[in-house]
């Protein structure tokens, strides 16, 4: 995962920190 397009490369650490943030919500 995150190593699809290269933009996509650029929005990958914000969708990481989404991703926390929904892991941490959901515990």
């Amino acid at each position: 995962m995150g190593t699809w397009c290269a933009p996509c490369k650029k929005l990958t650490p914000k969708i990481k920190a989404l991703m926390k943030s929904i892991k941490a919500k959901l515990k």
